[in-house]
């Protein structure tokens, strides 16, 4: 019996059904929302395509996610681009690799404590932090980004 005799028909019919109902038992259902929670991260590269939460911190890695960006913690060295609303506890840190963030235009960054070696991208509008800062707030608004913080050092 071989591929191309009638007798086999039968048998490649039921080869056919079986593989069927095995991709159906194991393909996998994507939920709308994806969300990806870790507790620490470091020298990674992560894409996810949904919201990403770090609980602890995130440490020289390349970040790229098309949600939310929640960071705990401490967001030290490397990149992140964000599609969504950034929440960062700590951002950068003085005597460390340089921290690039990059969001949309329509997305917003919060930040409770900024160090002075971080770059940001609005767009295609680039913010160098030069100064050590609390409550940053970076967004757009009719065209303009907006820059809001409190000097972590005042004179």
């Amino acid at each position: 019996m071989g591929p191309l005799d009638l007798q086999s028909v039968p048998f490649l019919q039921r080869v056919n059904q079986a593989l069927e109902q095995f991709i159906e038992n194991v393909s996998i259902e994507i939920p709308e929302k994806l969300s990806f929670v870790v507790s620490y991260v470091q020298g990674a590269n992560v894409q996810c395509g949904g919201s990403f939460e770090c609980q602890k911190g995130v440490y020289n890695s390349d970040l790229r996610v098309e949600g939310d960006v929640t960071i705990e913690g401490v967001c030290r060295g490397g990149k992140l681009f964000g599609g969504g609303n950034i929440r960062i506890g700590e951002l950068g840190g003085s005597g460390v690799s340089s921290t690039f963030v990059q969001i949309s235009p329509d997305s917003r960054l919060s930040v409770k404590y900024c160090h002075s070696n971080v770059i940001i991208a609005v767009g295609k509008e680039f913010i160098q932090i030069e100064e050590d800062s609390r409550q940053l707030e970076i967004y757009k608004e009719k065209g303009y980004v907006q820059i809001e913080k409190i000097r972590a050092n005042p004179l």
